[in-house]
């Protein structure tokens, strides 16, 4: 939690939360139930008006645009995309983040490394 707590440390609010997952996940490439199916404890960072980096409001290809020129002490903001919206189709299958997976798509479009896909 350290590592998590120092990248995080730009003014985001650290909450502890019960995350209730939505039901088995199969990966198919091994075979196997791969997400939690019981609540448990998470920590989460949330950003709000009073942060000093909060952005406001703006368009995907903007917030894309951002991600894709910007890179933080943990690595690229791009990976974090990547990762984020494949952790959301495992744990909550079924369930459509309509903006992260937008995000996620004007990011694929901008980001010209060509080992994204492996992400």
């Amino acid at each position: 939690m350290n590592h998590l707590d120092y990248r995080e440390k730009n003014g985001y609010e650290r909450v502890e939360v019960t995350f209730n997952p939505c039901g088995q996940a199969l990966n198919p490439d091994i075979g196997a139930i791969v997400a939690p199916t019981e609540p448990f404890q998470l920590v989460v960072y949330l950003a709000n008006e009073s942060n000093e980096s909060f952005a406001g409001a703006a368009n995907i290809e903007n917030i894309a645009q951002t991600i894709v020129t910007s890179v933080g002490p943990s690595g690229p903001n791009t990976e974090y995309v990547y990762k984020l919206a494949s952790a959301m189709r495992l744990l909550a299958p079924g369930v459509e983040d309509e903006h992260l997976f937008a995000v996620e798509e004007a990011v694929r479009r901008l980001d010209t490394d060509t080992n994204r896909d492996l992400l």
